[in-house]
């Protein structure tokens, strides 16, 4: 994704990246080491997920706030691994579930409604107009 997509998401959501509390050491930004690892269609399901965790963290329990570990792409749609939240809640699976579930009909590089294809021994979720280009590139 964009670098200026990721740290619009971050300055957003700066619970989710780890962005708050102690940062005399510089800001502790576990999944950041590699970004968001998907590309730019896929930016509103995120901006959606994270704008329901961020909910979670600001009226849920403060004991333990979901921070992500990992925003990625694999085997053509989305994942996401965080730690934190409430046990008792399963609604934060419900909803990344959820959006895990739209990526897979939803192209990653312009959003447009799309669908898994396998070419070359990868699975990507495009749609019409980018499933050529991305493997002629």
């Amino acid at each position: 994704m964009k670098t200026e997509l990721q740290r619009k998401l971050m300055e957003n959501y700066p619970k989710l990246f780890g962005l708050m509390g102690d940062t005399s050491k510089g800001p502790k930004m576990p999944m950041t080491l590699f970004g968001i690892e998907c590309d730019n269609g896929w930016y509103n399901l995120l901006d959606s997920l994270f704008y329901f965790l961020e909910y979670e963290n600001t009226h849920g329990s403060e004991d333990s706030p979901i921070e992500l570990t990992q925003v990625k792409e694999k085997f053509g749609t989305l994942r996401v691994y965080y730690l934190g939240g409430r046990l008792e809640s399963s609604a934060v699976d419900d909803m990344i579930n959820l959006a895990e579930r739209l990526s897979a009909v939803t192209c990653e590089e312009c959003g447009a409604p799309g669908e898994i294809d396998h070419t070359a021994g990868w699975l990507r979720c495009r749609c019409k107009a980018h499933e050529k280009a991305s493997w002629e590139a």
